[in-house]
């Protein structure tokens, strides 16, 4: 394995798990919007992604 493809899976990874965080985050706000409301910024992170 060249370092090239160690670096490229290696950053593969931390981007993957980078966004299942990201995800997990959102779905747990849209969960809990009745209690606590979202606001604006939310739709602005949705657009972005």
């Amino acid at each position: 394995m060249s370092p090239f493809e160690f670096f490229f899976s290696f950053y593969g990874l931390v981007l993957g798990l980078a966004m299942t965080e990201a995800s997990s985050g959102v779905s747990r706000a849209i969960n809990q919007r009745r209690r606590r409301p979202i606001g604006w910024r939310l739709w602005l992170l949705q657009a972005a992604i």
